[in-house]
């Protein structure tokens, strides 16, 4: 009986987590909308008005229990988020958390026509073909690698690494702009 159950259970989290792990990954459309009188404003919106006050609710007796306990309030909120995810954690709570947001409007990175097109792709589509970083010898090992390399049509470098006198691998920490693989990163 026991294995029986044990494999249900399995088969239960698989399909579980197959049909609802798109919704754990993405934002719904409407969390992004501005205004709650838009014309695209989903229809059950009337029925989230509720959540609204329980939100309101749940976090002032947050407030009054961290008063009377004297327990800072950073401690009572994640135990309240958890006993009450169908408060907090709700699409109404979703949409106040993206609207006050941890991000600055002025700070908004600008993107090129390029970088746009490529947004979605993978990046094994659209990145190119890895620099071979090899570390400088004093025998030369590296400089004869690197020719080869280029021969064979390989792009390689020798720069910001180099082995030192006692074999160890060394690597420019200080300066990593220098290194050939570096690669400043997007912000989006």
């Amino acid at each position: 009986m026991m294995v029986l159950l044990l494999i249900a259970t399995m088969i239960f989290n698989f399909t579980t987590n197959y049909y609802l792990s798109h919704l754990e990954q993405y934002l719904p459309a409407d969390m992004g909308l501005e205004s709650e009188n838009d014309e695209q404003v989903p229809l059950l919106s009337s029925a989230e008005e509720g959540q609204a006050d329980a939100l309101r609710n749940g976090e002032s007796g947050i407030e009054r229990l961290s008063n009377r306990t004297h327990v800072p309030k950073k401690v009572i909120t994640p135990v309240a988020q958890f006993l009450q995810p169908h408060v907090f954690a709700s699409s109404t709570a979703m949409k106040a958390w993206l609207r006050e947001g941890d991000y600055d409007l002025e700070d908004e990175p600008e993107y090129s026509e390029d970088d746009l097109k490529k947004a979605y792709l993978n990046p094994a589509y659209t990145s190119k073909t890895p620099i071979v970083w090899l570390a400088r010898d004093s025998m030369g090992v590296s400089k004869n690698e690197m020719k080869e390399n280029e021969t064979a049509g390989i792009k390689c470098s020798d720069e910001g690494a180099w082995i030192d006198e006692e074999g160890k691998l060394k690597w420019s920490v200080d300066n990593f702009e220098e290194v050939p693989i570096f690669k400043q990163g997007k912000k989006w």
